[in-house]
């Protein structure tokens, strides 16, 4: 069930709420925390008013390496701000579903950085929390904001809609070595799965695509010592109208390859990596060769997916609707890689 909105709002006061600024803080000092910050900064009239981390001296190096005023290890005073309008949850994935109830018991909207959680059942009662106080929620799902993957979605719903099978195929590979996962105090290697911390992205583009799977068959596996969750995951999703993926994902490889993403259908085959167009050459005379040849490169048919998702939830805290995605959508894609994740054989 989505969120029902009744807005009160008059032309007059939207045009207003729009010129306004808005006051957003982030909670989290992790690596990727920057990348929210530089978004952020991106979207006229956002203001970044302060950060929150556990140790102060790391609020308080993120806050100068990023010019922000305010840096906090206290929770409550930042959130009790009655300037601050919304916070960015950027922490480990254990205490989001913490930090965003107590967002809402502060009345402020709030975006999670994925995955929405770890325990199932305490999303789902953030989820309908969020739904009774009306608050504007959303977790980080930036693929659903690629031209390319929004152009093969619009596809899919069509071949879904004349009942065409499908069989499709999903690989996420990358490198994350032993220092990786004893980053800051080892969560990664205890909770950091690679279907909950790599290829949960493209669990929830699954679900976009074709609705959550009917059945689930799935093999997790730890391939090395140091690692107490899964590094090794694969799957096999059915769904319905009738539709097949296989996904595999890892993070023991050497290097790193691009997302592989390839639908078949009974005309033909979308192929994301195709669609793409070539990787983006490394010297200017091979750019150039490229350009007058009228050849596609990656930075020519893409845009920053994640700063038009950002946006998107600005403007929703802004306008009062809800965002492209919507909490039960994180929910979804967070009950699909539990499953994944939990699946031994």
């Amino acid at each position: 069930m989505r969120i029902s909105w009744i807005s009160t709002m008059t032309r007059t006061s939207i045009s207003q709420s729009r010129a306004d600024d808005l006051p957003v803080a982030i909670l989290g000092t992790s690596g990727f925390a920057a990348t929210h910050v530089r978004a952020l900064k991106k979207i006229p009239g956002v203001r970044i008013v302060g950060v929150y981390s556990r140790t102060l001296v790391r609020a308080r190096q993120f806050a100068d390496a990023h010019a922000i005023a305010r840096a906090t290890d206290q929770l409550e005073p930042l959130l009790d701000d009655p300037e601050l309008r919304a916070v960015v949850i950027v922490t480990e994935p254990e205490r989001h579903v913490e930090l965003a109830w107590r967002a809402l018991e502060a009345n402020k909207d709030f975006l999670i950085e994925k995955p929405l959680g770890i325990d199932f059942g305490q999303a789902e009662r953030l989820v309908a929390k969020a739904q009774a106080a009306n608050r504007v929620g959303s977790v980080v799902s930036q693929l659903r904001f690629d031209p390319i993957l929004q152009r093969m979605h619009h596809r899919v719903q069509a071949l879904r809609t004349s009942q065409a099978p499908m069989l499709a195929s999903v690989s996420v590979m990358m490198p994350r070595d032993q220092n990786y996962y004893a980053k800051g105090d080892g969560w990664r290697g205890v909770s950091g799965s690679v279907i909950l911390n790599q290829a949960v992205h493209w669990v929830d583009l699954l679900n976009w695509f074709f609705g959550e799977p009917q059945r689930i068959h799935a093999v997790s596996t730890i391939t090395r010592p140091f690692l107490h969750c899964p590094d090794q995951c694969a799957a096999v999703l059915h769904y319905p109208h009738p539709v097949t993926v296989t996904l595999i994902s890892g993070t023991f490889s050497q290097g790193r390859f691009p997302p592989q993403l390839t639908i078949h259908h009974p005309e033909g085959c979308l192929d994301y990596q195709e669609l793409r167009g070539p990787p983006p050459p490394k010297n200017w005379r091979e750019r150039l060769g490229r350009k007058l040849a009228g050849q596609r490169v990656w930075g020519e048919v893409e845009v920053d997916a994640f700063e038009r998702m950002m946006a998107d939830f600005i403007d929703a805290v802004r306008m009062r609707h809800p965002p492209a995605v919507s909490l039960e959508d994180g929910l979804s894609a967070l009950k699909v890689a539990l499953a994944i994740q939990n699946a031994r054989g």
